[in-house]
């Protein structure tokens, strides 16, 4: 599906679609709605030139949904032709914040590079379960998603953490496996504010703890993690490593 960027126009939402070639199309019924116009489906847009007319997948609240739009000749075409009083306002808004916002942060501009979007300034716990790049890339989805349904900042942070939690989660490991990691950690690991510890110096422990002590069949470093979870929160930047844990120093 091709990327969407909404802009706000007053009170009007006004969704932009990214195409393969990184080139923009407004969504037609958004700038009509902007505009003044009553939504009457592709009469509203007979009278601009084939060529810059198309039809687009668009995320909706409910589902993804075919509209048409208008690419940005059309959209140009349509507004100056217009005699609705918001047509002044609408090509100013057009000219000072929507196309130089796409050129310098949309696909098409030279570099290719995405925008940056500033995340919450806590974090919900899942992601911190996820690597920064994830997580700048679900913060992103959770503000065009609430913008797409009307909501603010709130209704964002929202998305976020609904997200963080899909991606994160995991299925639950066996019984036995939990009972081994929980006596690895009370015997040889402590909680220690301003402690971290690999994750793979510590699972390196565990393997060594369980062969020494005869525990069988050690759980995977995969179902390690789920359930250290249960003492510290493992984390992911340049590497993986637990916060707030400590291996307990050698007798």
């Amino acid at each position: 599906m091709n990327e969407i960027m909404p802009f706000m126009f007053g009170e009007n939402v006004v969704r932009v679609i990214t195409d393969g070639n990184g080139e923009p199309w407004f969504v037609a019924k958004d700038v009509a709605k902007a505009l003044g116009y009553r939504w009457n489906g592709a009469v509203c847009i007979a009278h601009v030139p084939e060529e810059w007319r198309g039809v687009r997948t668009v995320l909706t609240p409910s589902a993804a949904q075919r509209m048409l739009t208008l690419s940005e000749q059309g959209l140009y075409f349509f507004v100056a032709r217009s005699d609705k009083p918001a047509a002044l306002p609408f090509q100013k808004w057009l000219a000072g914040e929507v196309l130089p916002a796409l050129r310098k942060t949309g696909r098409y501009e030279v570099s290719g590079r995405q925008p940056v979007l500033e995340p919450p300034a806590s974090f919900p716990p899942e992601a911190l379960r996820l690597r920064p790049a994830m997580r700048q890339k679900l913060w992103r989805d959770a503000l065009n998603t609430a913008r797409l349904d009307d909501g603010g900042t709130p209704a964002a942070l929202r998305w976020f953490a609904y997200l963080c939690g899909m991606v994160a989660a995991m299925p639950p490991a066996p019984t036995p496996a939990r009972d081994k990691v929980r006596a690895f950690f009370w015997q040889c690991c402590e909680q220690a504010q301003d402690y971290r510890v690999a994750a793979g110096t510590l699972y390196g422990a565990f393997c060594r703890w369980c062969k020494e002590t005869g525990q069988g069949d050690v759980p995977s470093m995969k179902a390690f993690g789920i359930l250290m979870q249960e003492f510290a929160q493992r984390c992911r930047s340049n590497g993986s490593f637990y916060d707030g844990v400590r291996l307990k120093p050698a007798a």
